[in-house]
């Protein structure tokens, strides 16, 4: 559940930030939680469907 919640915050986070542009990727650096990277891949896709970052690649990294 919680990268559910990651992956909403990333969308709307970009949707927030593109103030109505289409977004055209995102690049996501996460650190200090261990999270399921494929997880939050696939929450972003679903959190993202029907959005203006619908279909935007994502680019991770980690920090620790």
């Amino acid at each position: 559940m919680h990268e559910t919640g990651l992956s909403e915050a990333i969308v709307a986070a970009a949707v927030r930030r593109a103030a109505g542009r289409r977004v055209t990727g995102l690049r996501v650096r996460i650190g200090g939680h261990p999270v399921d990277p494929e997880v939050v891949a696939q929450g972003i896709q679903l959190a993202a469907a029907g959005t203006i970052a619908a279909d935007a690649p994502s680019t991770w990294s980690w920090s620790r």
